[in-house]
């Protein structure tokens, strides 16, 4: 009588699925912040707070493209000068916590509330 080869696991009947995208294609890029065992905003973040980022960055003279609130190859590579100047401990192109610090205390206030449109109070005074 012949031996016949059993499965080691019971078939569900579905067909299975690769684990990742098929070789050869890139993996679609990220839209929304890092997830919470890797903080901070990357490339392919987006929001309020990417735009502040930008708007500092360019108050520093380090990004000369738009406050979209995309954090872009421009922002990362803009962010990764800024760490290295400064020796911040931190990935390069990660707005991390050590990374927010350091801006924060070099530029002004970025609130789109504040100035945001003009640097003279409601009487048209200049603040400079």
């Amino acid at each position: 009588m012949p031996l016949l080869a059993t499965p080691s696991a019971p078939h569900s009947g579905a067909p299975s699925t690769p684990a990742g995208p098929p070789a050869g294609r890139p993996s679609p890029p990220r839209d929304r912040p890092r997830s919470a065992d890797r903080p901070g905003l990357a490339l392919g973040s987006t929001g309020r707070d990417v735009e502040d980022l930008q708007r500092r960055l360019q108050q520093l003279h380090l990004y000369l493209g738009s406050d979209d609130g995309n954090f872009t190859v421009d922002v990362e590579v803009a962010l990764s000068r800024y760490q290295k100047a400064r020796n911040i401990p931190e990935e390069p192109g990660v707005y991390g916590p050590m990374t927010r610090a350091a801006p924060r205390s070099e530029t002004e206030s970025t609130d789109r509330n504040s100035h945001r449109y003009g640097d003279s109070d409601q009487y048209g005074d200049s603040y400079r």
